[in-house]
């Protein structure tokens, strides 16, 4: 630590800005790779100051490649870098991607990111992340405020355990560029994954501040609490830019078409709660959320937006579903009771996720508990097989298939929030409504949907008890139609249903449903009460402090995580030493069952399991793991989940020279996500270029095989297009020596090995992914052969809308890739 503040203020000082500061860091963390050329090398410092100094932006791209060619050889040449021709060249890259970045830089965020270690601290390259609330708060005036701290050990795969070096960034801080920062919070997730958001500031103090100027905490007197609800500024979020008013004038403010928040009570009866975490949108503004999002679907007959979104709004979160009552002229949302954490006048809302169609497949948790049910193998085994006499499957299928992640049928399940409210739904009964997909899990064209009646069996991952299944009645509700892809328990139970699932609640939980008729339950295990385990640490009778924050936080290194416990699970379950009917229904099974859940709340609750506890369970099991865990000391699992493992296996080994040759295919034709679907955006590409369908029909024979429409049904798409071109202005006008000239563009792709080059297939073939930041790769190309930067321009408009440099600028890159191109021998002959 002393060699790198030293290092930092007598080599940092000649640079003007934090960005050229933080990327020198960079360097330096790589130690004498880089500093030992940098201190004796007085051209190279000279020439990084200059460069640094005249645009921090392309300095900062010019040090990421510098840093990757340091780690690859130590005895890379720093000059090959950071020269004129090289900053020139990143001139023109960064021009591209800043237009990308500002588009999406209320939702995405490049960030400065440390590592720390028991022996070292690292600055590292920036990472880009989703945004969250935190980032986005008035408080803060800059991304460089935040620091994204990562604890890892000094060597990979080794488990994170307290240690004095780990303690003392807590409690002092991290220095960077000569500037203090200070552990602000973390989500849940963040703290299991030993992630911490660091703040710019010089004491306790104004950190103390900054987290009062986010909520009043002062009521939460249990500090894992305290932490947790503090998280909930820092979960990745989408911002809609819409602020409501929490009012109890509500009725009428509803009718004048404000935007207003009003509290509503819980469902609450015999000690639970039946709507924990769960509201109501109103579907004004579902829709206008919706719209923002770009997930509002509007067709002739219909106008589609999501049922339901995980909210995080003032000191609220939980999942909100529409008012099947309300309307489309109202603007509003309900919370109740239990979705409230701590108090904020905040009421910016942000979106978490939305409800969506997503077809599940089953995984060994699931298979096991429902093989305890009463499910043969032979229905598991029959489903694999299934799968793979579907010859069309590509070589990652049967990775997830090892993985016994079984695909099921797709418009026989789904994976979707649960939510409960008042309904006339009766005790056992749920409802589901979903949108149809086509086999490959997307949304048809027209939109459609079907009401599940009969049987649903519904679990949540993770669910390591028998008794975390449930067998529901799915019934029809014509007053529920308005709720798709989500699924809507019954308020009327002793015990709420969400909750005898793993414990659950409902404030974005998801869940397995699947109503399809071959996997059948025959038995039933009566569920757990997860009631959480908390440590028993006293509540203060004070304000919780920054030093008791970082107590807690520091607690939490070194605890069982729930991989080393789902592990320990998976033996006990597979050996059944017990020799228990139900496997998953051990005394062991149910107390690692119970540790689980206590695990993924350890932030929450402060409950830290004992590992000491773990290997007593483990004594009797020993150190070999059973073969579907893919470990290195294993023994041949005779549970189903073994037998569809090893089956995998055995099918893989029998086609391994067929997943070789379409290795080879994918690599040779980059285009390796060329669907069907996208032949109708290559013909209209096409079209407008006036290309004749005989050609058309050749060149996609060329890149599909047979796969392809025929010649007449084409030349019947290209009318279509050609109509809906002329009406919309999207002709291109082409010389006469450019009217073939993509396709050969193409051609000379797939057989040239410049990647960028290749680039240049997806683009051509996937429009819709054609980003700003191919730009440049596309005029590079273009411009090699000999094509006039106007029709350059005409084709980018017609790629990218109005989203592309004027004709001008690209005239100016296009000069600059003649000099370059002429200079590396890369002019392409055009075939006459």
């Amino acid at each position: 630590m002393n060699n790198h503040q030293s290092w930092s203020n007598s080599f940092l000082d000649p640079y003007q800005t934090f960005r050229a500061r933080y990327a020198l860091e960079i360097l330096h963390s790589l130690g004498s790779l880089f500093d030992n050329k940098y201190a004796t090398d007085e051209s190279l410092r000279t020439m990084m100051i200059n460069l640094a100094n005249r645009d921090d932006k392309y300095f900062y791209k010019l040090v990421l490649n510098a840093y990757q060619g340091l780690q690859k050889n130590e005895s890379f040449d720093l000059m090959t870098i950071f020269n004129e021709y090289e900053f020139e060249y990143n001139t023109h890259d960064l021009l591209i991607f800043d237009e990308e970045k500002q588009e999406k830089d209320n939702l995405y965020y490049d960030v400065n990111v440390v590592h720390v270690t028991p022996s070292c601290i690292k600055i590292m390259p920036r990472e880009r992340i989703q945004g969250h609330r935190a980032l986005r708060h008035r408080i803060f005036t800059d991304i460089d405020d935040f620091c994204l701290v990562y604890f890892k050990p000094d060597k990979p795969g080794q488990y994170i355990n307290q240690c004095r070096h780990y303690e003392m960034v807590l409690k002092s801080g991290i220095r960077i560029c000569n500037i203090r920062y200070h552990f602000l919070g973390a989500s849940n997730s963040q703290l299991r994954e030993h992630s911490y958001w660091f703040v710019r500031a010089e004491s306790f103090e104004e950190i103390d501040e900054k987290r009062k100027q986010l909520g009043d905490f002062s009521k939460i007197t249990n500090v894992g609490k305290y932490v947790a609800r503090l998280g909930l500024w820092f979960s990745k979020s989408i911002p809609t830019g819409i602020t409501l008013n929490y009012t109890e004038d509500f009725d009428r403010r509803v009718q004048n078409g404000e935007y207003c928040v009003t509290k509503i009570d819980d469902i609450e009866r015999n000690g639970y709660c039946f709507t924990d975490g769960n509201g109501f949108i109103s579907k004004g503004l579902a829709r206008t959320i919706a719209k923002k999002l770009g997930c509002r679907i509007k067709t002739m007959n219909q106008d589609i937006y999501p049922s339901a979104y995980q909210i995080r709004m003032a000191g609220c979160k939980g999942l909100v579903v529409i008012e099947p009552q309300s309307t489309l002229d109202q603007f509003y949302i309900k919370i109740r009771p239990s979705m409230k954490k701590f108090d904020s006048d905040d009421w910016t809302l942000d979106i978490c996720e939305t409800s969506q169609p997503i077809p599940t497949r089953l995984n060994n948790q699931i298979i096991i508990i429902m093989s305890d049910l009463g499910v043969p193998d032979e229905t598991f085994l029959r489903l694999q097989r299934k799968w793979f006499e579907d010859k069309e499957r590509p070589p990652h299928i049967i990775e997830h298939l090892l993985k016994n992640k079984l695909p099921l049928p797709v418009n026989e399940c789904r994976y979707m929030f649960g939510c409960a409210f008042e309904s006339v739904l009766e005790p056992g009964q749920c409802f589901i409504r979903y949108q149809i997909v086509d086999d490959d899990g997307k949304p048809l064209r027209e939109p459609r949907f079907e009401t599940v009646v009969g049987r649903a069996i519904v679990t949540k991952n993770p669910c390591p008890y028998a008794g975390d299944i449930l067998v529901l009645e799915a019934v029809d509700c014509p007053e529920l139609n308005c709720l798709t892809d989500i699924i809507i328990f019954s308020t009327k139970d002793e015990r709420p249903d969400s909750n005898k699932i793993a414990g659950s609640d409902l404030d974005g939980d998801q869940y397995f449903v699947y109503w399809g008729q071959d996997l059948q339950l025959s038995r039933k295990v009566e569920p757990l009460d997860y009631k959480p385990l908390v440590a028993n640490i006293p509540s203060n009778s004070r304000s919780i402090t920054n030093v008791d924050i970082i107590k807690h936080c520091y607690s939490l290194l070194g605890a069982t995580s729930y991989g080393e416990i789902y592990n320990l699970h998976a033996i006990v379950v597979d050996k059944n030493l017990e020799n228990c009917e139900h496997r998953t229904c051990q005394k062991n099974a149910v107390k690692l069952a119970t540790m689980f859940s206590a695990a993924i709340d350890s932030s929450k609750t402060g409950y830290v399991i004992d590992r000491k506890h773990i290997k007593e369970i483990r004594k009797p099991y020993g150190a070999i793991y059973p073969d579907f865990l893919m470990k290195v000391n294993s023994y041949e699992s005779q549970s189903i989940v073994g037998k569809l493992y090893r089956q995998a296996i055995e099918y893989k080994n029998a086609n391994l020279d067929s997943f070789r040759n379409q290795d080879m295919n994918l690599q040779v034709n980059t285009y390796n996500n060329f669907q069907m679907k996208n032949i109708h955006s290559y013909i209209e590409v096409r079209t407008a270029l006036n290309i004749d369908p005989h050609i058309i029909h050749q060149e996609l024979k060329y890149f599909c095989g047979h796969k392809v429409p025929d010649e007449s049904t084409i030349a019947k798409w290209v009318a279509i297009y050609k109509k809906k071109n002329e009406q919309n202005g999207r002709v291109i006008e082409c010389c006469t020596r450019d009217e073939h000239m993509l396709y050969h563009v193409i051609i000379r792709c797939f057989k040239s090995q410049c990647i960028k080059l290749k680039t240049i297939v997806v683009l051509l073939l996937e429009r819709k992914k054609f980003q700003m930041k191919n730009i440049h790769s596309y005029i590079e190309v273009r411009t090699a052969l000999n094509i006039d930067p106007h029709i350059i321009h005409q084709e980018l408009k017609y790629f990218c809308g109005h989203k592309v440099p004027d004709e001008s600028t690209i005239a100016k890159w296009v000069a600059f890739y003649k000099k370059k191109n002429e200079q590396n021998g890369r002019v392409i002959e055009y075939p006459v």
